[in-house]
């Protein structure tokens, strides 16, 4: 958070408090659950007052046009006359929001795709082949299948507000009417063989688009950093030699609510 977004928290443990409560309650707060909602105000408005103060002290110590190299200091270098629209609010949010979605995410990708490879012995080797190699592309596409195994977010709610047509046109076209909810299932999706050939199989030759960054104006902002990101995190666990889950329920992902907060392995 500090060195690459410019956004330090006073502390680990304070700062991921405020990002998981702000998370569970605007993305996994499914029935509305009011301590989840009163944990994430309580933590928005500590978190409003900590990047203000960050911000105006990165304002007074920075000379005008060289700002730190980090998203706030090119943030706040584009204030000014050019972008009147751009102010430290602004500014404020937007950061935000990239530093709640940043963490949770990845984590969760990450877990749950070392658990689905872990679980196949012979892909899991051939995994390891290439972190070896250092052919981070090919770590990338096993990686992104093991997630569609068990994605991070099977499932997302949307809100029509107006009647909508949607694959107007095809044989699966359904008009959605005002005010309904929907579920949108994106591991349903993903084993569409329609989309997904052989969608029991695990395969790294796929030349689709998962689904676990979203799709078109919804897609997740940081999904090209999290191209390089994922992969390289999953490669550092495959270059461990032997790599194994701990035998017995301590080798079970561990979960905190809807977070995953461990998994115990074992390498040799």
């Amino acid at each position: 958070m500090a060195t690459y977004f410019g956004m330090p928290g006073p502390d680990e443990a304070t700062m991921m408090r405020w990002l998981r409560d702000i998370f569970y309650d605007v993305f996994l707060n499914l029935t509305n659950n009011a301590a989840v909602r009163s944990a994430a105000l309580r933590s928005g408005t500590e978190l409003r007052a900590h990047m203000n103060v960050v911000i105006a002290k990165r304002k007074n110590e920075t000379p005008s046009g060289t700002p730190p190299d980090d998203v706030l200091g090119r943030l706040l270098g584009l204030e000014g006359e050019a972008n009147p629209w751009l102010d430290d609010d602004t500014v404020r949010r937007n950061l935000s929001g990239l530093i709640v979605g940043a963490v949770e995410t990845t984590s969760k990708l990450v877990t749950l795709a070392l658990q689905e490879l872990l679980r196949r012995p012979a892909v899991l080797q051939a995994a390891r082949a290439a972190a070896l190699e250092g052919d981070i592309e090919k770590v990338r596409r096993y990686a992104y299948e093991a997630g569609r195994f068990n994605p991070q977010t099977p499932m997302v709610f949307r809100f029509c507000p107006a009647e909508k047509e949607l694959a107007a046109g095809t044989a699966r076209a359904r008009r959605i009417p005002a005010g309904t909810t929907m579920v949108l299932g994106t591991l349903s999706a993903m084993f569409d063989p329609e989309g997904f050939v052989s969608p029991g199989e695990f395969r790294i030759d796929r030349e689709v688009e998962y689904l676990h960054f979203g799709f078109g104006m919804h897609r997740c902002f940081g999904y090209l950093i999290n191209g390089v990101q994922i992969p390289e995190l999953v490669a550092a666990f495959l270059r461990l030699p032997g790599l194994r889950r701990v035998p017995g329920r301590a080798g079970c992902v561990k979960y905190e609510g809807p977070f995953p907060e461990g998994m115990l392995v074992e390498f040799d």
